[in-house]
């Protein structure tokens, strides 16, 4: 039975293939079992999903594409391809500021992708501006003599050749990928009856082989517009973002207020899908956000994923390369302080804790002991103070310098932490706090960190007081929205030259 005939059956009456629990305001449709082992075997993976390789991977060949028009072009002009370094240098800034207009211009996400005659008008629209700007850099700094016009004009003539080739060969690629089920976005439909399956039955008549229905939670109207039915809801699909990959969250909720999907939206920012209200089907005042389309069907984006496309890829790298060469620059270090914590009690000398990390899964960081192993399993996660006496004398002492956190470079490389992120919390402390605060469960959007923004600015210790929780919060939150490769180094250099060492470390 094809994907099509499964959502049109499962419009019909709930029947065999809905399950109706009573004390909940939804029922799930499980629109095909199929479907179901499929999106279970998509696990989130250290690199993100498929479709973020697939941008990354469009964004090299476009880098690939100029470089290379700009041989060819050399090659017409003067019969060979070797290029002298001051063209060299021109080529690769065009490379930059190529690659920077098209991330501002939002041709590297993937719903953007699927818009071709969009996506070449931004090509050709970003390709005239570097030229401009390549033709007034030139001119500017007197070197206009040095390149010949006939070359320039043959490498933007032949780089809009290569971008439209570039693109014929993706897609035959990704044709060849989606028809395996490999490169599938993974969906939820929080909608009416009617509603619901009718926009899965416009995503898969959009393209089948792009989308795969996971779940569609089956609502009636009011409900979404009641704070426990929203958090009911929010939590189911909480849970499933935790066992299966899922990408899109789609609101479909006819006549639903702007006050109910805004209840809806917040509790859904502590995963990492981004979420999106269908504008014909939903209330008129929309909450904040940008108009788009989503599988030839208009959406109105109100929270999107974060570090998505090639970002992802690029922070893992950074985690990957840099914590190797951390490693092997502090094993004689860590060697010295497990020997000092064998000598002075006994016990374990690595300490693990669960805690929340991305998407809300639970994770064991590792971390030197430094407190008497009769106080290591302390339900209540209650954090050190000042001369606590829980804290042994080596323990002391590492705490005070941040050693007590190397380990965790080993959480890094297994990919369930980040060198910089927010710091990831007890599950205790976490219970204590994520009613008090709002967005509280937003910081689990990313991979936890060794060390984050809030640490560098002297949030570090114990944060006893619920303003103290919130302002960590509120610095964790701007890290999430600011992201950059240059903001990582600059939190790295900050923990490096002052965050180590800090008072509040006891």
């Amino acid at each position: 039975m094809s994907d099509l005939a499964n959502y049109k059956q499962a419009s019909l009456a709930p029947g065999p293939n809905a399950t109706r629990a009573s004390p909940f305001p939804f029922s799930i449709v499980d629109v095909s079992r199929e479907t179901s082992l499929a999106a279970r075997d998509r696990k989130i993976s250290g690199l993100g999903d498929r479709n973020e390789v697939f941008v990354g991977f469009i964004a090299v060949a476009d880098a690939c594409s100029i470089l290379l028009s700009a041989v060819f072009a050399h090659l017409i002009r003067y019969e060979t391809p070797i290029l002298p370094p001051s063209h060299w240098m021109t080529a690769i800034i065009a490379v930059f500021v190529f690659g920077n207009l098209m991330t501002a211009a939002g041709c590297y996400r993937v719903e953007e992708m699927r818009l071709r005659s969009s996506q070449f008008n931004k090509i050709v629209a970003c390709w005239i501006a570097v030229a401009c700007g390549i033709v007034a850099l030139l001119y500017a700094a007197k070197a206009s003599d040095t390149f010949s016009r006939i070359w320039v004009t043959l490498w933007f003539v032949s780089g809009l050749g290569a971008f439209a080739c570039t693109r014929a060969v993706v897609e035959t690629i990704v044709g060849r990928y989606r028809a395996d089920g490999k490169l599938t976005t993974n969906v939820a439909i929080v909608g009416t009856q009617r509603s619901g399956s009718q926009l899965a039955q416009m995503l898969v008549g959009a393209d089948s082989r792009a989308f795969t229905v996971v779940s569609m939670l089956v609502i009636e109207r009011r409900h979404i517009a009641d704070p426990r039915s929203a958090e009911m809801i929010a939590d189911r699909i909480c849970a499933m973002a935790r066992g299966t990959r899922l990408d899109e969250v789609i609101i479909a909720v006819p006549g639903a207020s702007s006050t109910g999907l805004r209840k809806l939206v917040r509790r859904l920012t502590s995963i990492s899908a981004s979420v999106w209200v269908c504008p014909h089907v939903s209330a008129t005042r929309m909450p904040s956000g940008r108009l788009t389309v989503l599988g030839d069907i208009p959406m109105f984006s109100v929270l999107d994923r974060p570090l998505g496309s090639w970002d992802r890829i690029v922070k893992r790298a950074e985690d990957v390369v840099l914590s190797s060469l951390l490693l092997l620059a502090l094993l004689p270090a860590m060697g010295l302080v497990a020997l000092a914590i064998r000598l002075e009690s006994e016990g374990p000398i690595l300490f693990r804790q669960a805690r929340f990390g991305f998407n809300n899964n639970l994770i064991n960081v590792l971390k030197f002991r430094s407190m008497y192993v009769t106080h290591c399993a302390d339900p209540s996660a209650r954090q050190a103070r000042r001369d606590d006496d829980r804290v042994t004398r080596v323990g002391r002492w590492i705490r005070r310098a941040s050693l007590d956190e190397l380990p965790q470079l080993f959480n890094v490389l297994k990919g369930d932490m980040s060198l910089v992120g927010p710091r990831p919390h007890p599950v205790a402390l976490n219970e204590r706090f994520a009613d008090r605060i709002d967005n509280y469960l937003a910081r689990h959007r990313v991979r936890p960190g060794i060390t984050g923004w809030a640490q560098v600015n002297g949030l570090r210790g114990e944060t006893d007081t619920v303003e103290k929780m919130r302002a960590r919060v509120n610095h964790d939150l701007y890290y999430i929205e600011h992201w950059s490769l240059l903001f990582d180094f600059k939190i790295l250099l900050l923990t490096a030259a002052k965050g180590l060492i800090h008072t509040n470390a006891y």
